[in-house]
């Protein structure tokens, strides 16, 4: 094989292909009920009194207490840092 050719098709497809699995695995899904929501705060606590934290801007008026959620997140530091909020099917 070309070596220009190696460099420019192969390896980029290896390299993304090894990266592949640890950008999947950097997120977790979580369900539960809603036991706390505070807007000021920007977080959602579940029944199981686990935090997730939103960003800044949030807009918790489409969710209620009791209602079940799933939440992607992933870890930053010490809190769990929320990536997407879903109602639970």
């Amino acid at each position: 094989m070309n070596a220009a050719l190696f460099r420019i098709i192969v390896l980029p497809l290896a390299l993304v292909a090894l990266a592949a699995p640890a950008l999947a695995s950097t997120t977790t899904t979580s369900k539960g009920a809603i036991k706390g929501l505070d807007s000021t705060a920007c977080t959602v606590t579940l029944a199981d009194n686990t935090t997730y934290q939103f960003g800044k801007h949030c807009n918790f008026a489409k969710l209620k207490v009791g209602e079940q959620i799933a939440i992607v997140w992933k870890q930053a530091g010490n809190s769990r840092s929320a990536v997407q909020v879903f109602v639970a099917m």
